[in-house]
C-alpha cells in the first residue's frame, strides 16, 4: 500500500488553523459546497463530509469562501433579530452585517440579469448570491406577501357589517 501524498500541513498543526468558534460553521461550509470530495485528508472523503479539525479545503480556497463565510454570519445575524432575540455582536461589526446584506440585496439583480457573464465567469461568492441568496431572499418576501394579505383578507372578513373594520 503507498502512502497517499498530501499537501503542506496536511493533518498537522503547521500554518494558521481555523478559530475554534468558526471552524464548526467553515466545516458544513465545506460540506455543503462539495469541497470533501476533493480534500486531500482520506477521512473527508471516506465521511462524506469535512472532518478536519482544521478545514484544510477551506484554508486553501480561504479567500474565495471568506466572502461567503461572511454572507452566513450575517444571515445568522439577521435572523437572530427577525427572532426578536439580541445577538451579542459589537456595535461595530453590526453596521457591517447591516452593509453585507444591502450590498447583496443590490447585487443580486445585477447577477441575475447577466451583467457578469454567465456562471463561468461569476465569482464563487456570486454564484452563492445567485443560487443560495437569491432564492432564499424571493422565498422570504412571498411569506411576508402572504402574512400581509392573509391579515388584510382577516381583517376585510372579521369587520363586516358590525362597524368593527380597522379595530384591533
Amino acid at each position: 500500500m503507498t502512502k497517499q501524498a498530501t499537501h503542506a500541513g496536511a493533518g498537522t498543526r503547521e500554518g494558521p488553523t481555523a478559530d475554534p468558534d468558526c471552524a464548526a460553521l467553515l466545516r458544513h461550509l465545506a460540506t455543503a459546497l462539495g469541497m470533501h470530495r476533493h480534500c486531500p485528508l482520506r477521512a473527508c472523503k471516506r465521511r462524506g463530509a469535512c472532518a478536519g479539525h482544521d478545514v484544510l479545503c477551506y484554508r486553501e480556497n480561504a479567500e474565495a469562501l471568506q466572502p461567503i463565510a461572511a454572507s452566513l454570519v450575517a444571515r445568522v445575524y439577521e435572523r437572530e433579530i427577525d427572532a426578536g432575540r439580541d445577538p451579542e455582536i459589537a456595535p461595530a461589526h453590526a453596521g457591517d452585517q447591516l452593509r453585507r446584506m444591502a450590498y447583496e440585496a443590490a447585487e443580486i439583480p445585477r447577477i441575475l440579469a447577466g451583467a457578469y457573464g454567465g456562471d463561468a465567469d461569476l465569482t464563487p461568492y456570486q454564484l452563492w448570491m445567485k443560487y443560495w441568496i437569491a432564492p432564499t431572499l424571493a422565498a422570504r418576501a412571498a411569506r411576508t406577501r402572504a402574512a400581509r394579505a392573509s391579515q388584510q383578507g382577516g381583517e376585510a372578513k372579521g369587520g363586516e357589517g358590525n362597524g368593527t373594520a380597522g379595530w384591533a
